[in-house]
């Protein structure tokens, strides 16, 4: 492999972009739709300056997040003003985003090694050797770290851009700092430093799981850096401090009093929709990390909604085992921290290395793997930010093999570098592979209901794809096998509505919509199931159409009246609202109500169609000559 820095980073952008090459035209599915295609609040910029208009217009799913993921929100806005809805701008930055990080992980390994640490190895042991892998080990590392197929859930998926874009921001804050502790000047040592604390802050507004990047910078500083402990501390307080962004941001939102238990309650319900105990989403963990770990060293079998089980003992087997044997790898981590302190050489060096990479696997794990309760017990792009300390770990032990001594070294040395070239291609073949069940929504579900067959999710989502295709039958069997396994799954009801609405059997289309709007009125506050209040507004709005259709026109204006209060910027139901107030003469309340629409979503151009006709209606009325009686 090639030392030139700049043939390393032109071989990492290229490989990324081959692997990634068809995304382009990936369609949006699953979370993109709340958070992107029918996110009013990513559709005008006001809504950045004034939150109170996001917890009235945004669903429940957005406005939670909004405030602690105000940056990634931020560029979906900046996406859809130049984009609109048009998939292939979000993929670019989605993979330029990507093949960033790629490279803030080649420069941060490339920084490690000119740190104290690795500088202090004896002189008659630095050169020849210890130089080749210093090369080798960032570069493998960013490779492997830019073509694994396990990162696609993160990039591939459009909307976990809040995983790729907050591990930017994290990298760049750690590879900031660490250039500034290796300044030579006292301005380049300031502008580093700043820019450190600016990204931290920025990590800190995209994602929660940032909330651990001011511990892995002290991880950092006390493992490769020297000097005075408590000189040290204090030029670390200005980092450390950012750690209360995110806990700031929380408790800003609404009631102050109520945040602060919902933060200490020991279900967090209201914080991550979900009243599993934390106890139990512990003990489950240990089991997802094992499986996160299996995805790295095997990635097979991935599936964008797995069907998981749910652990309630320490002591059972399963979770027991999986402790144990993250346990090892933990207590492994330390062990080699000790011994690299022990040892002057380069083979002593990379012992560091790996232990930093398993800190940092576990470290930025914990927020997501630990007691704090979510209500999706896995998902592959959590994986996304603890991948660089697996990566940094397997390719600082593969040259760790190359430190022996003897004959075979300069062949082990050959051997490693071209079993890691071959893996690099397979794994970009297969990133490459799996992105292509990403291409259209049918495929991802239908390959999701193969691997979850007994997960209710799966089936009413496909199901929703066949009723957009017109495939009514499959949509219809599908939505009676998530109704076998989950009855009271209020999603299905609203969708068998919409299947029967669109197949015209209205009776049992309102038989429908009327349970599901019943089921949403129970739960969709206490227990958000599927898409919580947006369906809950749909269901209205469907029904109201359904009224329409039948001619029942006042029982159609209430129903669309209702879809407002429910989510007052829903669009589609103003324009319904305008269209049967136009069949019923009442121009004026038309004209309003189309109007409303626009301006929630000035790009629906059937809106601007039935505004002109009203418009026109009105403007003959008022040009008609007056009767004269006699």
């Amino acid at each position: 492999m090639s030392r030139k820095p700049l043939m390393h980073l032109l071989t990492i952008t290229v490989l990324g972009i081959l692997a990634y090459s068809n995304t382009f035209q990936a369609e949006f599915t699953f979370d993109d739709h709340f958070c992107i295609t029918e996110n009013p609040a990513i559709k005008d910029f006001s809504y950045f300056t004034d939150y109170a208009r996001v917890d009235r217009d945004a669903i429940d799913m957005v406005r939670n997040a909004f405030r602690t993921r105000v940056i990634g929100f931020f560029s979906f806005a900046l996406n859809h003003r130049i984009n609109g809805i048009d998939v292939t701008g979000y993929h670019a930055v989605n993979l330029s985003i990507h093949l960033l990080n790629a490279l803030l992980v080649y420069w941060l390994i490339s920084l490690l090694f000119r740190t104290p640490f690795f500088s202090a190895t004896a002189p008659e042991t630095l050169p020849g050797e210890g130089k080749r892998y210093g090369n080798f080990i960032p570069l493998a590392g960013a490779l492997l770290f830019v073509c694994h197929p396990v990162q696609t859930g993160a990039v591939t998926y459009v909307v976990q851009r809040f995983a790729s874009l907050v591990t930017m921001f994290y990298l760049l804050s750690l590879v900031s700092y660490v250039r500034s502790r290796l300044a030579d000047s006292r301005s380049g040592r300031y502008a580093f430093y700043a820019l450190s604390i600016i990204a931290a802050i920025s990590a800190m507004l995209t994602k929660e799981n940032s909330f651990t990047l001011p511990f892995m910078v002290v991880l950092a500083e006390f493992m490769f850096f020297s000097g005075n402990v408590r000189r040290r501390l204090l030029n670390l307080l200005p980092l450390l401090l950012t750690v209360f962004v995110i806990p700031a941001t929380i408790l800003s939102k609404g009631n102050f009093v109520s945040n602060i238990f919902s933060l200490v309650d020991s279900k967090l319900r209201t914080m991550a929709y979900t009243d599993m105990s934390r106890w139990d989403y512990l003990f489950t963990q240990f089991r997802v990390i094992v499986t996160y770990l299996r995805l790295l060293i095997l990635p097979t079998n991935q599936n964008l909604d797995y069907d998981y089980r749910v652990y309630r003992s320490f002591f059972d087997p399963a979770v027991f085992l999986s402790f144990l044997f993250l346990l090892s790898i933990f207590l492994s981590g330390l062990i080699l921290w000790y011994l690299s302190s022990r040892m002057k050489t380069v083979r002593g060096r990379y012992l560091r290395l790996v232990s930093f990479g398993i800190f940092w696997f576990f470290v930025a794990l914990s927020v997501e793997s630990s007691i704090i309760p979510n209500a999706e017990m896995i998902f592959e792009h959590r994986v996304y930010l603890p991948s660089v300390g697996f990566f940094m770990a397997i390719t600082a032990g593969m040259a760790l093999m190359t430190e022996g001594s003897g004959a075979g070294r300069q062949f082990v040395g050959k051997a490693i570098a071209s079993l890691t070239a071959v893996t690099i291609f397979f794994l970009a073949v297969l990133a490459f592979s799996r992105n292509a069940a990403w291409k259209q929504e049918i495929f991802l579900w239908e390959d999701i209901v193969r691997k979850s067959p007994e997960k209710a999710r799966p089936h009413y989502n496909l199901g929703i794809i066949y009723n957009r295709k017109g495939r009514y039958d499959e949509a219809i069997n599908e939505f009676r096998t998530a109704l076998r396994i989950d009855p009271g799954f209020a999603d299905v009801h609203y969708s068998f509505g919409v299947v029967y609405k669109d197949l015209r059997r209205y009776d049992e289309a309102i038989q429908e919509l009327k349970s599901a709007i019943g089921l949403y009125r129970k739960f969709s506050m206490s227990k958000p199931v599927g898409g919580g209040i947006l369906n809950y507004a749909y269901a209205h709005n469907n029904l109201g159409a359904v009224y329409m259709d039948m001619g029942r026109y006042e029982e159609a204006i209430a129903e669309f009246r209702k879809a407002l209060e429910v989510f007052p910027a829903y669009a589609y139901a103003y324009n319904n609202l305008g269209v049967v107030y136009k069949k019923t003469g009442r121009y004026g309340e038309a004209r309003r109500s189309f109007e409303s629409a626009l301006r929630i979503d000035p790009n629906l151009g059937q809106v601007r169609k039935n505004l002109r006709s009203v418009l026109e209606i009105m403007e003959r009325q008022k040009q008609k000559p007056e009767r004269s009686w006699k």
